[in-house]
Order: structure tokens, then C-alpha cells, then sequence
């Protein structure tokens, strides 16, 4: 976002008298940010994530990041700091893979000990 963009903005929404063209300027900066942090994908906007990845999102932040080489199970328990493994599931794994935040390195071996879990770019 440029300095000299956003002041402009606000002072054509003050002699418009109107702030809608300043929250639309706004929201699209938002979703600049998110889309370059890899929060969400090209394809995607911010309404189509499902509230479970959004919650899962704010509550380990550096996720995107950490998921960008394939993760075990393990590894991504280690991140979340949890040592159950089937609230993990449930919580937190299953959420990201139905929403299709995540992929399996080996999709047709759901079940594998070799499995590992990796964000798509």
C-alpha cells in the first residue's frame, strides 16, 4: 500500500462526504495482505475459507509458513503443542484437510505412517 494512495483515498472520500470508496480501498488492501501471506490462495477470497481454518489461523499464526515443506503428523502436533493425538485430528487436522487448506503427500494412503501434510502454493 502506498503513503500517498491512502491519503488520497481518505481526502476524495472527505470532499465526496462519503466513506464508502475508503472501506472498499480498505478491504481490498486486507486482502492484498492476506493473499501475500499465503493465508489464502489465488483461487480463493476471504469468504470462501471456512471459519474452522480462520480460527485455526489466528491461533498459530506462522502456520502458512511452517506448512510450506511437508509436515508429519508429529511435526504439526509439535507446532500446535498438542499432545492429544485424536483432538488433533478432529480440531485441527481434519478442518484444514476438508477445507483443502492442506494436502496429503500421499492422498491415496490416507492412513500411512509415511504420511505428511503440506500447504499447496
Amino acid at each position: 500500500m502506498k503513503v500517498i494512495t491512502y491519503y488520497q483515498v481518505i481526502a476524495d472520500s472527505t470532499a465526496q462526504t462519503d466513506c464508502a470508496f475508503f472501506i472498499e480501498f480498505m478491504l481490498t488492501v486486507i486482502e492484498e495482505t492476506l493473499s501475500e501471506s499465503q493465508i489464502i490462495t489465488p483461487q480463493a477470497t476471504l469468504q470462501d475459507i471456512p471459519q474452522a481454518v480462520l480460527e485455526i489461523m489466528e491461533q498459530y499464526p506462522g502456520l502458512a509458513e511452517f506448512c510450506q515443506h511437508p509436515r508429519s503428523c508429529t511435526e504439526l502436533q509439535a507446532f500446535y503443542h498438542l499432545n492429544d493425538r485424536e483432538h488433533f485430528r478432529k480440531a485441527v487436522l481434519t478442518p484444514l484437510l476438508d477445507a483443502g487448506w492442506l494436502r496429503r503427500t500421499q492422498p491415496d494412503k490416507p492412513n500411512s505412517p509415511r504420511q505428511k501434510y503440506f500447504r499447496e502454493h
